[in-house]
């Protein structure tokens, strides 16, 4: 009689049991050598403690929920699995991003050694906007004034 009652309890449990799993792309595009979080996990629910396996191109794997080395496009594999050992397998695409190209679209070359009335202008395309871009002088930005630079342009 226990053996009995031990398996009605036991498949009430499973039936009653709940997972709520979702998993979505937070980038639109994954940046070679940019490692990130690129994907967002909600499993909830009254069967969990869950389990997670990532696996990925160039046989990325990862053991967590949410993880934040995503650094190549490609398909990725989620699987999760309940406290039931019930698994639940999501396949998720996330496409390379086009490599990034800067473009100079105004060079002005400051009038004379006193003067800051230099112009640079850049422009960006490819990549993950928004771009930052930082100077060697710790300037940052698209746009920047500049001083005569000797032998420079």
């Amino acid at each position: 009689m226990k053996y009995l009652f031990t398996t009605a309890a036991l498949l009430l449990s499973l039936l009653s049991s709940r997972a709520e799993i979702s998993v979505m792309p937070v980038v639109d595009c994954v940046c070679e050598g940019n490692p990130q979080q690129a994907f967002s996990v909600v499993a909830q629910g009254s069967a969990g403690p869950f389990n997670f396996e990532w696996s990925g191109p160039n046989g990325y794997t990862s053991f967590v929920m949410m993880p934040t080395n995503i650094e190549i496009g490609g398909v990725y594999t989620l699987m999760v699995t309940n406290t039931y050992e019930c698994t639940f397998t999501y396949d998720i695409e996330i496409p390379a991003c086009p490599p990034l190209n800067f473009f100079s679209e105004a060079i002005t070359p400051a009038a004379c050694p006193e003067a800051a009335n230099g112009i640079v202008a850049l422009s960006a395309e490819g990549g993950a906007p928004p771009y930052t871009v930082n100077w060697s002088d710790g300037a940052a930005g698209l746009y920047r004034r500049c001083r005569y630079q000797p032998g420079g342009e």
